[in-house]
């Protein structure tokens, strides 16, 4: 079911999540003892589908920005409101409405860390190649 034994990817996850921890800062003994005295959880299960909706499904994440202004239909002083596809529903079209702070809080969990750079126009996703690419993986 799992492609690895998901306690063992915790542990391995939280071991290098502290190391990072230590290298940037120096955190306190006791903030290191009680992150590693509780059961950290790594939701990992194969993809469903296919390889070619896996690629599809990673092409829409790593090319495109967390929401593009086209799509935002309202902001007003409480709630922001906007549209998005429900992949699950057939890319149905849909809208929602959230509160200010809470559409900031989902944006800004799609902001990528320093030094890290979204994959733009080339590579196996690159539009150029992709008819090329997709078939041979």
């Amino acid at each position: 079911k799992y492609l690895f034994p998901v306690k063992a990817m915790s542990k391995v996850f939280r071991a290098k999540y502290v190391k990072a921890l230590k290298s940037r800062v120096i955190p306190e003994k006791e903030l290191i003892d009680q992150l590693f005295k509780k059961e950290w959880v790594v939701y990992a299960k194969r993809p469903f589908g296919h390889p070619k909706a896996v690629l599809e499904y990673l092409g829409r994440y790593t090319h495109k920005v967390a929401i593009s202004n086209h799509r935002i239909l309202d902001i007003g002083p409480a709630q922001t409101r906007f549209s998005y596809k429900d992949y699950r529903q057939g890319a149905q079209k849909l809208e929602m409405s959230l509160d200010n702070l809470e559409f900031i809080r989902r944006f800004s969990m799609h902001i990528l860390p320093k030094g890290l750079v979204r994959i733009r126009h080339f590579g196996i996703l690159g539009s150029s190649a992709k008819q090329l690419t997709i078939p041979l993986i």
